[in-house]
């Protein structure tokens, strides 16, 4: 029986945002956020530009939670009553 041989995957995906990456309990570095998480095993492995020419961009080295507020809204309670946010177009609250 042949040994198990490593079975080649390529993730592609773009940079989202560049940053200065505080990892707890280490040191701050230049961080290149991408758009896809990182699967187990994934640390340490390159990511490469690929147009014009292909080269090492940096090393993967964590997945962290991020989220975004798109749309909220937040109830009013005035004298003891709940009052829903109007919706007459005048603002809208929690777009970014």
């Amino acid at each position: 029986m042949e040994p198990e041989q490593p079975i080649p995957q390529l993730f592609i995906g773009y940079f989202q945002r560049f940053f200065q990456y505080a990892a707890p309990g280490r040191r701050t570095y230049f961080a290149g956020e991408m758009n896809i998480p990182a699967p187990l095993g994934l640390s340490g492995a390159p990511v490469y530009k690929r147009m014009p020419h292909m080269r090492v961009m940096g090393l993967v080295t964590t997945n962290t939670e991020t989220s975004t507020t798109t749309d909220s809204e937040e109830d009013v309670v005035v004298d003891g009553q709940v009052r829903k946010p109007s919706r007459d177009g005048s603002s809208a609250m929690g777009r970014s």
